[in-house]
């Protein structure tokens, strides 16, 4: 991230901290859907908006065409209770809660509004092969180049365009690799 020198002391010291240590949004030090991290994204949105800052192409996406750092509304299936959840920040979900490695929540493609919230109704879409208990298998398998290559190929990463649907988030992973436990930001 690059931020002009105008703003840089009109930024606060999250935003500074990663500037001057060349930290990515998607290196981000905070945990995805904390409120530092969703403050980080929406104020890194509003300068890269304005022209102020500087972001690599990943980190451009996710302000640009990402909802990453809003909050929605949820009914949770299981307890029919309503919750608030963060928006397009993908996160590991515990074996419990199926065979899926990974979740995020979307905004329903109508943009409906919760009524009662005034937030933007979400839908849960699950992502990610949980070949094992803890999904260990699949993080080493995005590891290793040649099963990266091999994924990106068999499932037409570079033509996935539906961001409501489950292949796209697993072709695009990498966008979130720190916060997911990966070890490279390589593409799936």
């Amino acid at each position: 991230m690059i931020l002009t020198r105008d703003e840089y002391n009109t930024v606060s010291e999250n935003l500074k901290y990663h500037v001057e240590n060349n930290l990515t949004l998607s290196e981000s030090i905070f945990r995805v859907g904390s409120d530092a991290y969703l403050d980080l994204i929406n104020e890194a949105r509003e300068l890269y908006k304005d022209n102020k800052l500087e972001l690599s192409e990943d980190d451009a996406f996710i302000v640009e065409r990402l909802q990453t750092g809003k909050k929605g509304t949820w009914r949770n299936p299981k307890t029919k209770k309503k919750e608030t959840v963060t928006l397009d920040d993908p996160k590991k979900q515990p074996p419990s809660m199926g065979k899926n490695l990974f979740h995020v929540f979307r905004a329903n493609p109508k943009g409906d509004k919760d009524p009662d919230t005034g937030l933007v109704k979400a839908m849960q879409i699950g992502f990610g092969e949980r070949s094992d208990k803890n999904g260990v298998n699949m993080i080493k398998k995005h590891q290793e180049e040649g099963n990266r290559k091999a994924f990106l190929a068999r499932h037409g990463c570079a033509k996935k365009k539906d961001q409501y649907a489950s292949g796209w988030w697993s072709c695009n992973v990498h966008l979130f690799y720190k916060q997911l436990g990966l070890k490279t930001n390589d593409p799936w």
